[in-house]
């Protein structure tokens, strides 16, 4: 059975695999602003070892949320930008505030040449994970993850499609008041 609770367009329904769990969000954002404070005000809900999958069309705003994210997390956001050529950029953490890692998968042929950017230290547990394209790389992504879909809607507006499994749920929580609702 389906459990809804449509005032927070939210949809969580359990998986094939009894235990786990699947919690699926939509949120519009109307202006880059909008992007912005989502990704700003569920910063502090991330912890180490969370893994979050972003896919969307180039453009679409991937780079936006994981910058808007790691200035939430207090971390310096004017030295974000797309890892496409370099496949990964770490943006150090400090006392307050973890890691985050960002990888573009683009240029990847596949999970095969993860070694290249350490991928066992990538997920160790000591950062926030985002992957960009995370299809090219889906065998290697953790079985618990978050993954969100980002479609452009409008010249600044997004839509945002959220799936969260498994222990992460309990990370995200997602609550009546994100921005652009």
């Amino acid at each position: 059975s389906t459990l809804q609770r449509r005032s927070a367009g939210t949809t969580a329904r359990p998986t094939a695999d009894a235990d786990r769990f699947c919690m699926q969000i939509v949120r519009r954002c109307d202006s880059i602003d909008a992007t912005a404070a989502l990704g700003a005000q569920r910063a502090g809900l991330l912890r180490p070892g969370d893994v979050i999958a972003l896919e969307g069309e180039l453009g679409s705003g991937k780079t936006t949320l994981v910058r808007s994210v790691v200035a939430g997390l207090g971390l310096d956001a004017s030295v974000v930008s797309s890892p496409t050529f370099v496949i990964a950029n770490d943006y150090s953490g400090s006392a307050e505030a973890p890691p985050v890692v960002h990888v573009d998968a683009y240029r990847l042929g596949g999970a095969d040449e993860l070694d290249t950017i350490g991928w066992d230290r990538v997920l160790d547990g000591a950062a926030i994970v985002f992957v960009e394209w995370p299809s090219r790389i889906e065998g290697a992504l953790p079985e618990t993850h978050a993954r969100i879909r980002i479609a452009q809607v409008g010249v600044d507006a997004r839509r945002f499609d959220i799936d969260i499994t498994g222990a992460m749920e309990g990370n995200l929580i997602i609550t009546d008041s994100w921005p652009g609702q």
